[in-house]
């Protein structure tokens, strides 16, 4: 009897040892983002033991963290209240509702009780020996949640705190390290160096952990630091040869400078990362930038045709093409497309971005481009990005024909602010079209003085004169200002005709204005000097003469 009781017992802890195997082979697919194989493995363990509520947690993990799937975090919801009916007191499955609270339902108090809950829960019933390795493993599932989604979802403030508990209880598990230098910079830039501590402990307790080189990589790139950037991406591959991430970072870096390198990266990305649509869409958006366009779309459409229909960005892969084959229509209409399929939250700046560019040249459709592009520049904050998305939106105002909206928009970033000599341009031009000359004045005063070669300046104080005064009084300063600016550049051939076009001006005042013929005919008499076959000029020389003679 002992014997077959042996054996049972036996058989009972070879099955969980295969399921406990089995769990860390799906983290491990998590962790290589084969959230395909990942899924897999936990579903498997669930459907053998639907009791399984860390099986359950990890499956909802491949639908949250798992890009493709717009609606995954909606589809983890769903499960974990599921499972949480039959198991409303489990720590796992409570940890993982806080997390879709998090991104679903945005509810950072609601989430706070349910991880307060699974904490109780765990310090509560865990053996001594286990409490300590139990605890962080929770406090890192909970920094976890916090890390995911975008700067506003998440509570950092909560979760660092239990994180950095989690690094001392557990000295082993490098993820705590990658979850608090995430959330440390989800609370600010300037919390870099913190950000960057915690990664590099966690590289330094798992020398093979690819995820932590790679983190801190993707930090030094967001301050445009290419060095540190690249020394920190190669010791991620150094570390782990089979971590995807970074050879699809450095071929999305490369992607829009040198197609070559991109390749490269793309091929070793595809080498090592699961088959999946990710794969498919950037094969489909390396032929985008390589510029064989009609490729790209022929690869879209048959994802499109295919299980990765639902893909977020195939439609804007499309529009994209479509645009620069000049069929506008179909780049419109893919456009649509990809707002109606896409989830709110899975549309970053750069989408937004993407729909205004495409549409902010079709005057029918410039206002839909502001609207798009005004949203990319609410979301993204980096300087270069925002100055790429203030020239754009003016564009888009400037051919809708809309100057009053375009001055108060630009109005509204720039009053009152420090301007950057780009911006002030911006702002100039937008003042003047929308007739406010008494600030665009202002501010091409303040150009031309920083800028004394640039002919721009010049040209618009006078036209701003011309506007006000049809008389031409208020403009002879700034005319005459813009013509001693032009008589040493004649030799530029666009000066020749903006130096005549002055002349004209000067010789029409003194004519028509003042009545000073010798003046006028001086300067119609300059314009033949320039132009010796401008009839024009020529004949109000020969009546100013008649009529100066006449005068004696």
């Amino acid at each position: 009897m002992k014997k077959i009781l042996f054996s049972f017992l036996a058989l009972a802890m070879s099955f969980s040892i295969a399921v406990a195997q089995s769990i860390d082979e799906g983290i491990q697919a998590v962790y290589y983002s084969k959230f395909n194989t990942a899924k897999n493995i936990f579903q498997q363990i669930v459907n053998k033991e639907p009791g399984n509520t860390q099986a359950i947690y990890w499956l909802g993990q491949t639908m949250i963290q798992n890009l493709a799937m717009p609606d995954g975090p909606q589809q983890a919801r769903a499960l974990y209240e599921k499972a949480l009916a039959a198991n409303p007191s489990d720590p796992w499955l409570l940890v993982g509702m806080g997390n879709t609270d998090y991104l679903v339902t945005k509810d950072k108090n609601a989430a706070k009780q349910r991880f307060e809950q699974a904490i109780k829960i765990i310090s509560d019933k865990s053996k001594k020996r286990d409490k300590g390795k139990n605890l962080a493993e929770i406090y890192t599932a909970i920094g976890r949640a916090s890390s995911h989604g975008d700067g506003d979802q998440g509570d950092p403030a909560y979760v660092i705190p239990l994180l950095e508990q989690a690094m001392q209880l557990d000295d082993s598990n490098p993820y705590s390290g990658i979850y608090l230098g995430m959330n440390y910079l989800k609370q600010g830039g300037e919390n870099g160096g913190k950000a960057y501590q915690a990664y590099n402990t966690a590289f330094t307790r798992n020398p093979g952990f690819a995820l932590a080189p790679y983190r801190i990589g993707v930090m030094y790139q967001s301050q445009a630091n290419y060095q540190a950037m690249n020394e920190w991406y190669q010791k991620a591959i150094s570390a782990d040869p089979n971590f995807a991430a970074p050879y699809l970072t450095y071929f999305e870096y490369f992607r829009e400078n040198d197609v070559n390198k991109a390749k490269e990266f793309l091929d070793q990305f595809v080498r090592v990362a699961e088959q999946s649509c990710d794969t498919k869409y950037f094969q489909a958006d390396f032929s985008y930038v390589s510029g064989k366009y009609q490729e790209a779309i022929n690869q879209a459409q048959q994802m499109l045709n295919s299980e990765c229909r639902s893909y977020p960005d195939v439609n804007m892969l499309l529009a994209k093409s479509y645009h620069r084959l000049g069929q506008s229509d179909k780049a419109a209409a893919a456009v649509d497309a990809y707002f109606k399929v896409a989830p709110a939250s899975s549309i970053h700046g750069q989408d937004y971005a993407s729909a205004g560019y495409i549409l902010k040249e079709d005057s029918t459709k410039a206002m839909r481009a502001v609207e798009y592009l005004k949203k990319a520049y609410e979301m993204d904050t980096a300087v270069y990005l925002r100055e790429r998305y203030i020239d754009s939106i003016s564009v888009a105002y400037d051919k809708a024909n809309k100057p009053a909206e375009k001055f108060q928009w630009l109005k509204g970033i720039y009053a009152g602010k420090k301007i950057s000599d780009k911006g002030m341009v911006s702002y100039a031009d937008a003042a003047f079209k929308a007739g406010q000359y008494k600030l665009s004045d202002s501010l091409y005063t303040i150009l031309k003085s920083k800028y004394p070669e640039d002919m721009f300046a010049y040209y618009y104080l006078q036209q701003s004169a011309l506007a006000q005064d049809s008389t031409k009084e208020l403009a002879l300063p700034h005319i005459k200002n813009f013509i001693a600016y032009l008589e040493p550049r004649i030799n530029e051939a666009s000066n020749k005709q903006t130096l005549i076009y002055e002349y004209y001006l000067l010789g029409d005042y003194y004519a028509n204005t003042k009545k000073d013929y010798a003046n006028a005919r001086d300067y119609f008499a300059k314009i033949v000097a320039l132009d010796p076959e401008n009839a024009g000029a020529k004949q109000a020389v020969e009546q100013l003469n008649n009529m100066l003679k006449g005068k004696k």
